[in-house]
């Protein structure tokens, strides 16, 4: 009784009366070193983790996600420790389940963080080595999409431009161009799955990027008039044998 008393878990009614504390006593977290002893002994006795890295293939993959949470059959005790907990700037959300309340974590690096506080070093160094191989492996993910992104940007437009300039090559002849398009044409022919920077350099003199892009608009351009001027050529011999051939007689 004088323990409990003293942990200001119970309090004392009169009269022999005694009744449990139903928050946390600012009595028992007066200090810092206080409140990481509370801190440490509320991880022992109503604490779960799911933290889980299995080694496959000899990589470690992480599954089912960080969870830290902490049950409390009290609601002013789970808010009364959320509370506590921002004293670190831990900001843990509660959320009701049958009849207890859950104050729970789900980013690695604060649960990280508060097992560091509560004295379990082995898991920080674990969760530590699995946050640095999860950042190394997440950037070299995205370095790798923004390549492959860039590259089928790369042969999309440069397909489209050998497209143009074989059109023109084949109908009025690249020769017919200006000296500075047929130039760039006869730098993309000879390479063709360069990018724009590439092509800059093999330029000579080196050309802006800009200049480069400018040029190959007005490259496609001449290629998409005489797009149109074969389509009409076309549409317009179409229409002539119609009219030679004759239309076909109306049956009654």
């Amino acid at each position: 009784k004088q323990l409990l008393l003293d942990t200001y878990l119970i309090r004392d009614r009169g009269f022999g009366n005694y009744d449990f504390v139903n928050g946390i006593s600012r009595f028992v977290v007066e200090k810092e070193c206080d409140i990481r002893s509370y801190i440490r002994g509320i991880f022992l006795a109503c604490a779960s983790a799911n933290i889980k890295i299995d080694n496959i293939n000899e990589v470690k993959k992480h599954r089912g996600g960080y969870h830290l949470e902490f049950v409390f059959s009290s609601q002013s005790l789970s808010k009364d420790f959320v509370h506590l907990m921002t004293t670190f700037s831990f900001n843990l959300k509660v959320i009701p389940r049958k009849n207890n309340f859950v104050c729970y974590i789900k980013e690695m690096e604060i649960i990280s963080d508060i097992l560091a506080i509560v004295g379990a070093n082995k898991a920080v160094l674990t969760l530590q080595n699995e946050l640095a191989f999860r950042n190394v492996r997440n950037n070299l993910n995205r370095q790798l999409n923004c390549l492959n992104a860039n590259i089928g940007k790369t042969i999309d437009a440069s397909l489209k431009q050998l497209n143009a300039i074989n059109l023109i090559d084949d109908t009025i002849g690249i020769e017919s161009l200006p000296d500075n398009l047929l130039e760039l044409c006869l730098l993309r022919l000879a390479n063709p799955e360069e990018n724009f920077e590439e092509l800059r350099m093999l330029s000579n003199p080196p050309l802006t990027k800009s200049c480069i892009n400018h040029r190959f608009r007005k490259i496609m351009e001449i290629a998409k008039e005489i797009e149109n001027q074969v389509a009409k050529e076309l549409a317009s011999q179409d229409i002539s044998t119609v009219v030679h051939q004759g239309l076909p007689p109306i049956e009654d």
